[in-house]
């Protein structure tokens, strides 16, 4: 018996697009096969969507704002989980768009796009062959976390390696870049490398193996090998986030402040509702000694309260697990980046009290001093000011 056009077809939809009507468009016709549809129209809606929702398929507005709908697509194919890494994504876009966008699309590889305005008969085709893709990106991604497990726990990767080349038929270009990424993650740099100029002797303006060959040349110490093609691909396709990332850690090393920054302007702009992100980037700044950048990118994009809220929850966690010096460098690193903030008082108090942990005397007059420091900033803040009260009685009592 012949299967049901309804078999074929996903039981839901997401269509992220700040014009409602788009997916409101889709409802009524999309009735007969059972196909719900959601809709977002605004980024926090979408990413709880995305995470909430099992939608196997996504449409995808290309000039979403406030994120770039190809930014989107990276951040959500980034989840640790197997369905949502699967998720196929249809683009909608214009009539005319981007040389780069286009490259993007190719590197990311398994996205369909469709033309606006969205005709629900001519979608059909689109969600059917998308719920192909999705079985196929499924199987493969389920693949994948079992030959990375297995390269984990062995130093054979041949075995391993033999196993992905006989599905190469099937997973194409997946497979290849899953080669790649095995070869690397096992740290065989110099095989991943023979294997990357391999591809690329066939095609030296992939931007992919590119990117591989500039990500490797980086783990191999050779920042300044690593330019030429990071910079190429950079050219070819300008938003792949992975790539920034990858040209900013290259920039840092080669001592070249200013272009790491000039790439972490150009991630954030596609990483809005993610905090994470910029405090990743002040961190980095901050440890590759370019502290004066870490405090100029923090105050284009965070506010003293922001720094005092991030870095305190961080040092908390580190100090409740025992990690006591750890928890000091992050509410250090927080001081730096808005010294003169009243705001700060929260922070001179938690250093204070990781220094109380410790129990010992230079650690008790060093927490005296931070004690200090807080009630300048914060006269009314009784709880520092007990605090200190009971450690410099402590201390007397220690001393006679």
């Amino acid at each position: 018996m012949a299967s049901s056009p309804k078999s074929n077809m996903p039981k839901r939809i997401l269509v992220v697009d700040d014009d409602y009507t788009v997916g409101q468009g889709l409802e009524t016709p999309f009735k007969p096969y059972e196909i719900q549809i959601s809709n977002a129209q605004d980024l926090d809606n979408a990413l709880r969507l995305f995470n909430e929702a099992d939608s196997p398929i996504v449409l995808v507005e290309l000039e979403f704002e406030p994120m770039h709908g190809l930014a989107l697509i990276q951040r959500w194919r980034a989840s640790e989980q197997i369905e949502k890494r699967a998720t196929v994504f249809i683009l909608m876009t214009g009539k005319t768009r981007p040389v780069t966008d286009d490259a993007l699309v190719r590197e990311l590889a398994d996205i369909e796009m469709i033309v606006k305005p969205l005709k629900p008969i001519n979608v059909l085709p689109y969600i059917s062959r998308a719920m192909g893709k999705y079985q196929m990106l499924l199987s493969f991604e389920h693949f994948r976390k079992t030959i990375l497990e297995q390269a984990a726990n062995t130093n054979q990767i041949g075995p391993i390696a033999d196993s992905v080349k006989k599905r190469l038929p099937e997973f194409q270009t997946r497979g290849i870049e899953l080669l790649c990424e095995l070869y690397e993650a096992s740290e065989n740099y110099e095989l991943a490398l023979q294997f990357v100029n391999g591809m690329l002797a066939k095609d030296n303006n992939n931007p992919f193996f590119l990117n591989a060959k500039g990500r490797l040349l980086l783990k191999m110490g050779k920042e300044q090998d690593a330019r030429d093609p990071l910079e190429k691909a950079y050219k070819a396709s300008p938003t792949h986030l992975g790539r920034l990332n990858t040209m900013e850690d290259m920039y840092l090393k080669l001592k070249d402040p200013e272009k790491a920054l000039e790439k972490m302007e150009e991630r954030l702009k596609f990483s809005r509702g993610d905090d994470t992100v910029k405090f990743n980037m002040f961190t980095k700044l901050h440890d590759h000694g370019f502290q004066d950048y870490a405090r100029k990118l923090a105050k284009n994009h965070a506010n003293p309260m922001e720094i005092v809220r991030y870095y305190n929850n961080k040092g908390v966690g580190l100090s409740q697990s025992g990690d006591i010096q750890s928890a000091i460098k992050e509410y250090e690193r927080a001081l730096s980046y808005f010294p003169t903030s009243k705001e700060n008082y929260r922070i001179y108090y938690n250093i204070a009290l990781a220094k109380i942990k410790t129990k010992n005397e230079i650690s008790y007059k060093e927490a005296v001093g931070n004690l200090r420091k807080c009630l300048e900033l914060a006269p009314e803040f009784d709880k520092a000011r007990n605090t200190l009260d009971i450690l410099t009685k402590a201390m007397k009592k220690e001393a006679s």
